[in-house]
């Protein structure tokens, strides 16, 4: 049985990781087991080990993910989400803090910043949060998609960690509300074009680059075919509201107070002098508003951003497409699927072979569109079974 591995406890003692997967310490004199109790935790391997500025050890094990326990052996946290399985080296310089190195590169994991441990305590991830004082404010920073659809509970997360109670000893703005407190003092340019996330500029999501492995022509694929629903799309939308006299934009963007729950659609409809309109007539322009917000939600960044069709992100994107599609055909009798499924033919999958058309007949069997009070159906934009690839 051979050390590989070391790191010094806060007591002195040496503590090191075994050819066989088992930790023992050295006091000078005596090798002594460590944490037994925990084998079965790193029994894949240990790939690090880590001593903890604040006391503790660090450990990172092969498919496991990394595991923080104190200088008497007891778990203190565990993170096995795929980020934390594939750990090589462990590093640390400041208390709460550890960089680790993986395949996918580096990771700055503040374990010691309570929102962090808190929403990795839930399965959710935060590679980068930055926790800075800026002007007497505490800021944290971090990707806001954390709390979407990439990862479990994350909803559940931000709205335990937005809103604090009455023993919290802390209290939730944001940098719009306090910057309208405090008015800025300066003006900064924005580089046209230009991504912070990607030395590539824009082409990761338009043609692909080499941050994401495997052909990215289906990007451009993808993003031409919304960009042709989306302006069909805009085209029925906007016939319709014209023909109400009212500015189909302007409308559009007012909508948003329907979707913060403001108002709700009757009040919304009247303030807009369209509470008039029959009960079928008010029913008709609520789907096609209801329509945008999901023609705009499939343009969602992360759609494009990672490495192939299949990925739950473009999905996505296709089945917020459908969902207005549905909408349009509901409000109008319209279907614009048909030359939808023929422009997402262009894009396939590097990875299945699966082209964009058949995950949106896919997402179509699936889908639970149930009725329209107008009248239309989708059900007849599903594929035919009998005619499927």
């Amino acid at each position: 049985e051979v050390i590989v591995d070391t790191a010094t406890l806060s007591d002195g003692r040496l503590i090191g990781s075994t050819s066989k997967n088992t930790l023992v310490t050295f006091d000078g004199t005596h090798f002594s087991p460590w944490a037994k109790q925990l084998n079965f935790l790193w029994e894949e391997g240990i790939t690090s080990i880590q001593a903890l500025e604040e006391g503790g050890i660090a450990i990172a094990v092969q498919n496991k993910g990394l595991f923080l326990l104190s200088a008497q052996g007891e778990l203190i946290a565990a993170y096995d989400l795929l980020d934390y399985q594939n750990i090589q080296q462990l590093a640390t310089n400041e208390p709460g803090i550890l960089w680790a190195t993986t395949d996918a590169g580096i990771l700055r994991i503040a374990y010691g910043c309570d929102a962090t441990l808190v929403d990795q305590r839930m399965g959710v991830p935060i590679k980068w949060p930055q926790v800075v004082r800026w002007r007497g404010k505490t800021l944290i920073a971090t990707d806001g998609e954390t709390f979407g659809h990439h990862h479990p509970s994350g909803i559940e997360v931000l709205k335990e960690i937005t809103t604090p109670t009455h023993t919290d000893a802390y209290e939730i703005t944001t940098l719009n509300r306090y910057l309208h407190q405090h008015p800025p003092v300066g003006e900064l340019e924005i580089v046209e074009n230009s991504a912070w996330s990607c030395a590539h500029s824009l082409g990761r999501w338009a043609t692909g680059c080499d941050c994401t492995p495997g052909p990215g022509y289906w990007k451009g694929a993808l993003r031409r075919t919304l960009d042709n629903v989306a302006h069909e799309l805009d085209d029925v939308y906007a016939s319709v509201v014209q023909r109400r006299g009212l500015a189909p934009w302007s409308l559009r963007d007012d909508y948003i107070a329907v979707l913060l729950g403001t108002v709700d659609p009757q009040t919304f409809l009247a303030g807009h002098c369209l509470d008039e309109l029959s009960t079928m007539g008010q029913q008709q322009v609520l789907h096609l508003l209801e329509a945008q917000v999901y023609r705009q939600r499939m343009f969602a960044s992360c759609a494009f951003f990672f490495e192939d069709l299949e990925r739950i992100e473009a999905h996505y994107a296709i089945a917020n497409a459908v969902r207005a599609l549905a909408l349009t055909l509901y409000a109008t009798g319209d279907d614009l699927t048909p030359t939808f499924r023929r422009d997402l033919n262009i894009a396939r999958s590097a990875a299945t072979g699966r082209t964009g058309a058949q995950i949106m007949d896919e997402l179509l069997a699936r889908a639970h569109f149930g009725e329209s009070s107008l009248g239309n159906v989708m059900t007849a934009s599903r594929p035919n079974p009998a005619s499927a690839d």
